[in-house]
């Protein structure tokens, strides 16, 4: 006897250059190309541009997420495990599950690049942030409680703060 799998029907997407879910906040502009929900949970896929000299997010690892960078613009700083790098237009770089790191800009000009994630769901997490932001008095919040677990309950797990 055979099982027939019924798999639902899905559509492609196809996206023109600014199109995609925005999120907008702290000079940051992410443009979600396939979402979690898009993709049954398998990705997120997304444009991202950073203002001159932005900080970027302090260091953090995740425990299930595989994550691709690459430079469409600009210089992207990257730290893995404690070793500094450059990304520049073309470069690529691949941070798997549990790999400490950070990224930021380190020059006077924005910075555009492109980032996958696997699984999915990061959308999720700057959403949920982007709530947490317009929340606050003044960023970032004196008490990091709330920012942390919201990170711990998407999969990112920050550096201890010495």
């Amino acid at each position: 006897m055979f099982t027939v799998l019924r798999i639902p029907r899905r559509d492609g997407i196809v996206y023109e250059p600014r199109d995609g879910s925005k999120f907008a906040e702290l000079g940051v502009e992410i443009l979600f190309k396939t979402t979690a929900e898009q993709s049954a949970g398998g990705l997120s896929f997304f444009e991202y541009k950073a203002p001159a000299l932005f900080a970027g997010p302090p260091a953090h690892y995740h425990k299930k997420l595989h994550e691709g960078f690459y430079c469409l613009e600009g210089t992207l700083g990257l730290e893995m495990d404690g070793r500094a790098v450059e990304l520049r237009a073309g470069a690529y770089a691949f941070v798997p599950p549990y790999v400490m790191h950070s990224f930021w800009n380190p020059t006077s000009a924005p910075v555009r690049f492109l980032c996958v994630m696997n699984p999915g769901g990061m959308e999720r997490y700057f959403r949920e942030l982007a709530e947490m932001v317009r929340a606050e008095a003044a960023w970032p919040p004196a008490d990091m409680r709330r920012v942390i677990e919201l990170g711990e309950k998407h999969d990112t797990f920050f550096a201890p703060v010495t």
